[in-house]
């Protein structure tokens, strides 16, 4: 078996003094600002190496792996969109991210390597001058090289040669998941009362999906609000605390916190008739 056409590069230049671009970027958010940008040419040069999709669920797993809140990682990019860091006419065409600059980067870096692939509507140097890339590719159902669609399989000829690069599904099954676990986290972090240290709750809130169901998490949660609506010495713990090693959510699941509601139930009826029967003892003896 062949082995597989490799796509990425090892490993990228970073300019000691920065453009005005950049600069700008950094002054608007500081080095978390800088920090996105290192990231996303990370992304960019170290998976498809000249460009890197930009949708829904991409936004959603880079803003979960670069720890910095999704809003402010849109308002970035689209920042540097604005400012011809990345290409504004691919980026609203194709919802992808990449440059000129970047792209005459990863031609250079790959003149050695035979048959690299470039999809032809991505790109935005002029490919007929890079002898080593093939150009005649685009993922947009124009002169399909396959029978098969070309988000699974694109066939690549030169050299009087085919070679099949096959995009497996099992990446894409897992970004699902991830994509589906934050939105499960989130229906449970969005209704707690105090909310700290995100990842650490995260983190627990993974844990506890192998022994609970999220409908059981997001009850304790509804339970422990409705504690705190009726007053008392209720503490209003984090929200680390409550999911993590305290394990406070166990008092408020539904089996628990209903058991609970019961005994006190009859712990107050039980009150209430001695009460009553120290009462009637009482008249009965005036």
């Amino acid at each position: 078996m062949a082995r597989p056409q490799k796509k990425g590069l090892e490993y990228f230049s970073v300019d000691c003094h920065m453009n005005d671009e950049v600069n700008l970027i950094i002054g608007d958010y500081g080095m978390t600002g800088f920090g996105v940008l290192i990231q996303l040419f990370q992304v960019i040069y170290g998976n498809e190496g000249y460009f890197t999709r930009w949708e829904e669920k991409d936004i959603k797993l880079f803003a979960y792996r670069v720890r910095v809140e999704r809003e402010e990682v849109e308002k970035i990019v689209n920042d540097c969109v604005d400012w011809n860091i990345f290409n504004s006419e691919k980026f609203k065409e194709y919802n992808i991210l990449t440059s000129r600059r970047i792209q005459e980067h990863y031609a250079n870096s790959t003149y050695k390597r035979k048959g690299v692939e470039m999809l032809e509507n991505y790109a935005i140097i002029d490919l007929s001058e890079k002898n080593h890339i093939n150009e005649g590719v685009t993922d947009d159902g124009n002169q399909p090289t396959t029978e098969l669609p070309s988000e699974e399989v694109h066939k690549v000829q030169y050299s009087n040669s085919i070679v099949t690069v096959q995009k497996t599904k099992e990446e894409e099954k897992r970004k699902e998941k991830e994509v589906a676990l934050l939105k499960s986290f989130d229906s449970v972090y969005s209704i707690y009362p105090r909310k700290k240290a995100k990842q650490a709750t995260l983190t627990s809130f993974k844990k506890l999906l192998k022994k609970h169901s999220v409908e059981d998490l997001i009850k304790s949660v509804e339970n422990f609000n409705e504690d705190l609506k009726k007053g008392g010495d209720t503490l209003i713990y984090t929200s680390n605390n409550f999911f993590g090693q305290k394990a406070y959510y166990l008092d408020y699941l539904p089996e628990n916190y209903n058991e609970t509601i019961n005994q006190e139930v009859i712990i107050n009826d039980n009150a209430t008739r001695e009460m009553q029967k120290g009462d009637e003892e009482f008249w009965a003896n005036v």
